[in-house]
C-alpha cells in the first residue's frame, strides 16, 4: 500500500520489521506526529477567532483524552492520540492567548511562580513517566 511506503518519511508511526509493532522512524518521531496532529487541528480550526480557536482546540483535545481514559484503548494509534500529551499543546495556546491579548503581564508574580512550579512538577512527572516507561534506560 502506498501509505505504508509514504509514512515512515513523514514521521508517522508504521510497522518496525524488526519488532512489528508501530513505532515512529526516528527516535523522537513521537513528538513531530503530536506537532503535526496539533497543526492540522490549528488550522481547521483557523475560521475562528483567536479565543474561540483556542477553546475548542482545548475541548477537542480534553475529548479525546477523556475518551483514552474512559476507553482505554489498546491499539497504538487510539492510544498515541487519545493520550494527555496534547493537552500540553493547549497550554501553550493559552499562553500565547494570554500573551497577545495581554492577560500574562497583569497576573501577579506569586501566581506565575505557583505556574511556573507546577509546570516543573509536570516536567518531572513526565520524566519519571519515561523512565517507568522504558525501565529506567
Amino acid at each position: 500500500m502506498a501509505l505504508n511506503r509514504f509514512s515512515p518519511y513523514c514521521s508517522f508511526r508504521s510497522i518496525n520489521p524488526a519488532s512489528k509493532c508501530l513505532h515512529p522512524r526516528y527516535k523522537l518521531g513521537w513528538t513531530l506526529n503530536y506537532e503535526i496532529f496539533f497543526y492540522i487541528c490549528f488550522a481547521l480550526l483557523a475560521f475562528l477567532g483567536m479565543s474561540a480557536r483556542v477553546i475548542w482546540l482545548t475541548v477537542a483535545f480534553a475529548t479525546l483524552m477523556m475518551l483514552g481514559l474512559l476507553l482505554q484503548p489498546q491499539a497504538a494509534i487510539p492510544q498515541f492520540y487519545t493520550s494527555f500529551m496534547p493537552m500540553a499543546f493547549c497550554a501553550d495556546a493559552w499562553l500565547g492567548l494570554a500573551t497577545v491579548c495581554g492577560k500574562l503581564a497583569t497576573l501577579s508574580p506569586p501566581f506565575l511562580y505557583n505556574i511556573a512550579a507546577l509546570g516543573l512538577v509536570g516536567l518531572a512527572r513526565g520524566f519519571a513517566w519515561g523512565q517507568e516507561a522504558t525501565g529506567g534506560r
